[in-house]
């Protein structure tokens, strides 16, 4: 083979090499995505079925807040402690045009708040409300 014909295999095998890393990274990045959403939902799932199974009739009592994750929406925690659908809104100062249908994470993003700190809050006020 010519040296101009060794140069260009070598410069197609290149583009060949880092498409498919390209794809490679693309696939990783997809499957890491897929494992924390399925997470996510492994962890939804399993505190649903820890309330409903736990759940008598009529909302949930002060002792139950602690079941409040991040990932809950207002409008879910709303609907488990059958709070008036602008108590958490007004208690806790949001602004959030996606209330109540942002998650607490969600919200905490939004606003620049530590996570954990914004479900401590909306279980405290949860927990004043029902007293």
């Amino acid at each position: 083979m010519s040296q101009t014909t060794d140069k260009k295999v070598r410069a197609v095998l290149a583009v060949i090499l880092v498409i498919l890393v390209v794809v490679l990274i693309l696939l990783l990045s997809v499957a890491v995505r897929d494992v924390r959403r399925a997470k996510t939902l492994e962890q939804a799932d399993m505190t649903r079925s820890t309330l409903s199974t736990e759940r008598r009739s009529g909302p949930l009592s002060k002792v139950e807040v602690g079941d409040i994750a991040g990932w809950m929406t207002f409008d879910y925690v709303n609907y488990l402690f059958a709070l008036p659908p602008q108590y958490l809104e007004t208690t806790l100062s949001i602004n959030d045009p996606a209330y109540p249908h942002i998650s607490l994470n969600g919200w905490a993003r939004h606003s620049n708040q530590n996570r954990p700190a914004v479900v401590q809050a909306v279980q405290s006020a949860v927990a004043a409300h029902t007293q």
